[in-house]
């Protein structure tokens, strides 16, 4: 698009980064937004969101910067997008400075997203005290600020008082919804609570709540860490029946990794080669780590392949291979990979 029309229209520039942000082009939406003459809030607004959705946290804090340096003043979907960042950072100091700014401006009265945004931000920061005050004094309270301090009570593995918190919307009429009993499952299950977590996963359905992939996620990696290898499956099989949903990736990792735990080698493998036409080396590395702990030397090969075609360059992987076979005795093995990492690196 030509400089012309940058310059003579906001709304195109506006328009144009939005459009980089969403198919996730954010080096363009930047050119873009550095390229207009003029810069407003939504601009800079729509950036920053684009940053934080993608775990740039710092060029969101430069975007924020700089355009406080421009004499542009926030808006609500500024703090919020900003506190989202400092939640993922855990730089609550920041974080509460915001807090300050917006109390400043009375915006909490008029706008429930920046009381669950910074509810949300202290959870995961761990100021569950300061998120538990700030919830009590909200003037108004919603599924979705319940939401934040029960998944924040549940990643801090306190599942009681996320149970506590249940209880209480409950208690206020307000209407879970999925993410509510997601994070009620994941608190139960961090803890080791596996019949609790269980439990709250037939309940949610018995109240006419469909789980969604994230929920099946919670509940197989339940199962995977308390041996419940048989009822993980029944679940397995259960996902495409509930309102569609497709065994992820996620949900194949899980299965994997509650076969290599239970011993049932062969059944992991036939999981794993489902997951060939995946790139997803993160995913790979888990599973070949968890091969080594569990001593399985066929599966670690085939993991480790894979790991190898996405990247060859992988040094954790030759390492973790070579202790594989060093485990097992095969010190000829090992001696073989440790030769091709040393020429490799």
């Amino acid at each position: 698009m030509s400089q012309r029309i940058l310059s003579t229209s906001l709304v195109v520039g506006n328009a144009l980064v939005d459009m980089y942000v969403k198919c996730g082009m954010l080096t363009q939406a930047a050119k873009v937004l550095y390229e207009l003459p003029i810069r407003d809030v939504v601009s800079w607004s729509t950036l920053i969101t684009g940053y934080t959705q993608q775990g740039q946290t710092k060029d969101a804090f430069a975007c924020f910067q700089q355009m406080q340096r421009e004499g542009i003043c926030p808006n609500a979907i500024t703090y919020a997008c900003i506190l989202k960042a400092y939640g993922i950072t855990q730089e609550v100091e920041n974080g509460e400075r915001i807090h300050d700014e917006i109390t400043r401006q009375r915006l909490l009265e008029k706008n429930v997203m920046l009381g669950t945004a910074l509810i949300d931000m202290y959870a995961k920061c761990g100021a569950l005290t300061k998120a538990q005050k700030l919830l009590n004094e909200l003037p108004s309270r919603d599924t979705v600020s319940w939401s934040a301090l029960i998944g924040g009570y549940a990643q801090q593995g306190r599942a009681e008082e996320a149970f506590n918190c249940f209880q209480q919307m409950l208690i206020e009429g307000i209407t879970p919804d999925v993410i509510s009993w997601n994070a009620l499952i994941v608190g139960f299950a961090q803890k080791g609570q596996v019949e609790d977590a269980l439990s709250c996963f037939q309940w949610m359905q018995c109240e006419g709540f469909p789980p969604n992939a994230v929920t099946f996620t919670c509940v197989l990696n339940a199962c995977g860490h308390s041996g419940l290898v048989n009822q993980g499956q029944t679940y397995f099989e259960n996902i495409a029946r509930n309102d569609g949903i497709m065994p992820s990736l996620e949900h194949h990792t899980c299965m994997v990794d509650m076969f290599v735990r239970a011993g049932q080698f062969d059944k992991a493998m036939t999981v794993f080669t489902k997951l060939a036409s995946y790139d997803h080396l993160p995913i790979c590395s888990s599973l070949l780590n968890a091969c080594r702990n569990w001593g399985h030397v066929q599966l670690g090969r085939l993991i480790f392949e894979r790991i190898i075609q996405l990247n060859k360059h992988d040094a954790a992987a030759y390492t973790c291979m070579a202790e594989i076979y060093a485990d097992a005795g095969m010190q000829e093995d090992a001696k073989k990979i440790k030769f091709i990492k040393a020429k490799i690196f």
